[in-house]
């Protein structure tokens, strides 16, 4: 017995039609972006080695030195936060406000 090859045939068409045109099938393209998925960027601070230690002695176990930077940042805005109302309260004349507010008890 030998195999042939399977032949593929084409539907009878009727000359006389007019015939729709084949468009070719457009292509789709999967675009991922990467950029989103890794940080935005890595910068370079340079410090000294003391600096360096210093910092490191910080560091948590399993804490990222980004995680730490951050913490440490988000700590001084609040320090200087507290600093500058300090400052506000000991320096600034102030003017007393009456509100009449009804009594609860």
């Amino acid at each position: 017995m030998i195999a042939l090859p399977a032949t593929r045939r084409e539907p009878e068409v009727d000359d006389d039609l007019p015939r729709k045109r084949e468009e070719p099938s457009p292509t789709i393209v999967n675009m991922i972006s990467t950029y989103s998925i890794v940080m935005a960027a890595t910068k370079r601070i340079p410090v000294s080695e003391g600096v360096w230690e210093d910092i490191s002695d910080l560091k948590r176990p399993g804490q990222t030195f980004d995680d730490l930077l951050s913490h440490m940042v988000e700590l001084e805005k609040k320090r200087r936060f507290i600093e500058d109302m300090d400052r506000i309260e000991a320096e600034g004349d102030f003017v007393e406000l009456n509100f009449d507010v009804p009594d609860t008890d």
